[in-house]
């Protein structure tokens, strides 16, 4: 099947097989991440705001984890590398 990628600010952020939207952002199921500090969550269904706030869901339907993704230490930096040039 088809994966699509998801990049802010022209930085990859993970591949996806599907996405649904919702009201406040869009869902992707089997995402794979690309920075390392998240790898633990490839496979899994995440919910992304129109702010960026992520929230990671087990197979189950619990709740895992919720950040921001601005505070993904690997994206600062990879923003910072991108502003210097």
């Amino acid at each position: 099947m088809e994966r699509f990628d998801q990049e802010l600010f022209g930085i990859k952020l993970f591949d996806y097989q599907e996405a649904q939207p919702w009201d406040n952002g869009i869902q992707f199921i089997d995402c794979k991440f690309e920075f390392e500090s998240l790898k633990r969550f490839d496979g899994l269904p995440i919910e992304v705001t129109f702010e960026w706030d992520i929230k990671v869901w087990s197979i189950e339907g619990k709740l895992l984890q919720e950040f921001n993704i601005i505070d993904v230490s690997e994206f600062r930096e990879e923003i910072l590398k991108s502003m210097k040039g």
